[in-house]
């Protein structure tokens, strides 16, 4: 059985920190013990109306387990890749030109290479037209461009990115910051 302590704490938190405790130890929470205690405690309330509250937790713990599962599961699948895949995959996965200049920044040219040779070889077996192959050639070019600048530039352009998120950051704090929020009030 869990903690019974651990488990009240889940049961009694609000929303938000429920989410928090489960984070604290979800090997125990998550666990078989933990949803068996749920469903003894519901059965030993029946008609009461705690009994709704204690479900909802309970899908909750069953939502965040089927989950847990399904990402060891997809971890298990990515150990399976070789390595010069799983790159491919967090290559392909790249949003945006600023994350390919994170990927050169931090990776030699050895490895962009075999990167770009696999996707190359990856283009090549996929309809010119399709969507995967459009954004694997956005990629390529933003790839093939920010190589051509160097790995310098690409560190410049990420610790600009960075200095101008902070500052971002700074002034919207500043904005909730503000002390008066009247609306003047128009008269007519």
């Amino acid at each position: 059985m869990p903690d019974p302590a651990l488990l009240d704490r889940f049961l009694s938190a609000p929303d938000e920190e429920a989410m928090e405790v489960i984070a604290e130890e979800p090997g125990v929470l998550l666990s078989d013990e933990a949803l068996a205690e749920l469903d003894r405690r519901i059965a030993a309330r029946p008609g009461e109306a705690v009994v709704a509250a204690l479900q909802e937790r309970r899908e909750l713990l069953v939502t965040l387990r089927g989950m847990q599962q399904q990402f060891a599961a997809a971890a298990a699948e990515m150990e399976k890749l070789s390595e010069t895949e799983r790159a491919f995959l967090t290559f392909a996965a790249i949003p945006n030109s600023l994350g390919v200049a994170a990927l050169v920044a931090e990776n030699d040219d050895e490895s962009l290479d075999k990167l770009a040779a696999t996707a190359q070889a990856k283009l090549a077996g996929l309809d010119a037209e399709s969507d995967e192959a459009r954004s694997i050639r956005t990629r390529l070019d933003d790839l093939t461009e920010t190589r051509g600048a160097g790995r310098e530039a690409a560190q410049t352009r990420l610790e600009e990115a960075q200095a101008a998120a902070s500052r971002l950051g700074d002034s919207l704090i500043e904005w909730i910051q503000t002390p008066d929020w009247s609306v003047p009030v128009v008269s007519m």
